[in-house]
């Protein structure tokens, strides 16, 4: 009995004891690693994927805010859309025209831990032409043809055109002529086209200003009845021979 009564007590004892204190985890997010940026018109376009994982190996569930750093200076802070989601930044040019650009992103938690920055995204901007001028459409029964006009402004920075039709969608064309026929089309629908000149700048493609929107009402022109109808009309005259006259001949169309 002695020795039970012993036994029990230093099993009470040992479940007693506390071991020493752990630290506490630290969340920080893994590095952006694919940054990117374009210009489009008068405007930059920052492009990236917000990381799935912390440094750890876990799940990046407390993400709050991309910060954007511009040769070292903090511009913008961004929420995030959604741990390993892909997200953008657009925002203008400015003066800084034919000056490079540099870029990081760094990714940061709720408790403000902060990622490594990403990897460098540079650019320079450079002008554009502006929007196309007198941008219509056509439509007969085989195609839809969009017709327009050189930008006003800056028209001989605009070496192609980037045709893009939205609603509903098809892969956007690139076409060097001030036209742009599409038979992809069914009638009685609507389509809606975006048309933007592009300049061509050390191997990369910088869109203008713009786009330019249309939209088309594909009419059924065999329901309108087909091609327009030629009305018969007469035609009378006389042909003349010195001062008489030889008849007349009639000609009906």
């Amino acid at each position: 009995m002695r020795r039970a009564i012993v036994g029990l007590f230093l099993l009470v004892a040992g479940c007693g004891k506390v071991g020493d204190p752990l630290p506490p985890f630290v969340r920080i997010p893994g590095a952006v690693k694919d940054l990117a940026v374009h210009q489009t018109g008068y405007s930059l376009v920052l492009t990236w994927t917000n990381p799935a994982r912390n440094i750890d190996g876990s799940a990046a569930t407390d993400l709050t805010q991309i910060r954007i750093r511009s040769n070292d200076s903090v511009i913008a802070a961004v929420n995030v859309n959604a741990a390993g989601q892909m997200q953008s930044y657009e925002f203008p040019v400015g003066s800084t025209l034919l000056q490079q650009r540099t870029f990081t992103v760094q990714a940061e938690t709720a408790r403000g831990k902060l990622s490594e920055n990403s990897n460098p995204a540079s650019i320079t901007p450079v002008e554009v032409p502006g929007k196309v001028a007198g941008l219509k459409a056509v439509v007969d029964q085989r195609k839809i043809t969009l017709y327009w006009g050189k930008p006003q402004d800056h028209p001989e920075l605009a070496d192609v055109y980037l045709v893009n039709r939205i609603d509903p969608p098809e892969e956007p064309a690139v076409v060097s002529e001030t036209s742009y026929e599409d038979d992809r089309y069914q009638a009685d629908k609507t389509y809606v086209y975006e048309l933007t000149a592009v300049r061509r700048f050390q191997g990369r493609m910088v869109p203008g200003v713009g786009p330019e929107p249309i939209t088309v009402l594909a009419e059924d022109r065999n329901r309108l009845g087909g091609l327009p109808r030629v009305s018969k009309r007469s035609h009378r005259w006389r042909i003349q021979t010195g001062d008489r006259s030889s008849g007349h001949h009639e000609c009906v169309y």
